[in-house]
């Protein structure tokens, strides 16, 4: 009797730590999420082809959170209909400064992976038509003592571009640029 009398309280602490540690992932998990809510892109400001397989893209962004933000590696595959068409990396890490609302020239390479698809596709996004068009995409970094670590398959197009506050007449005006 004396033994079990013992192991109850190493079975009430033993619960103490369980119950401690999930309350603290939680709100972890509550703090990043409301971080990441204060970080967005508010506009893509220019687009230049650095031959056949680069891009230059400026983004205005914002971060509204008190951590400093880096990205290490961002990557998409663009899809249509279930085929992939092209892979877009970004060349060189960025960072955001807290706090700002930040115009960031950002290197891309580009990979197509069907030319034929991509003429397809930008013919049909021309019209309108962003049917059948997905993203999966990786994304690493850090958003001041969080790490960033997210990554989705075959997002709908409308969907991946909510994300960041675009709209589909977003893509309109860049191609026609």
């Amino acid at each position: 009797m004396r033994i079990i009398h013992l192991l109850n309280p190493f079975r009430t602490l033993g619960w103490l730590l369980v119950l401690f540690v999930l309350l603290s992932t939680t709100s972890c998990r509550r703090a990043l999420e409301k971080t990441a809510r204060k970080i967005r892109v508010e506009a893509v400001e220019r687009v230049t082809p650095r031959g056949l397989s680069g891009l230059d893209v400026t983004l205005r962004v914002a971060n509204g959170s008190g951590y400093k933000l880096a990205l290490d590696t961002v990557r998409a595959d663009i899809y249509c209909a279930g085929d992939r068409v092209g892979r877009i990396v970004l060349r060189e890490p960025v960072e955001v400064a807290k706090r700002t609302t930040v115009s960031i020239p950002t290197r891309w390479q580009m990979k197509i992976y069907d030319p034929l698809a991509l003429y397809a596709l930008i013919r049909k996004m021309d019209r309108g038509d962003y049917s059948n068009v997905t993203v999966s995409y990786v994304v690493s970094g850090r958003g001041g003592p969080f790490p960033i670590n997210i990554s989705q398959e075959m997002v709908i197009l409308s969907d991946f571009l909510n994300i960041f506050g675009l709209k589909t007449d977003d893509i309109k005006s860049l191609l026609k640029r």
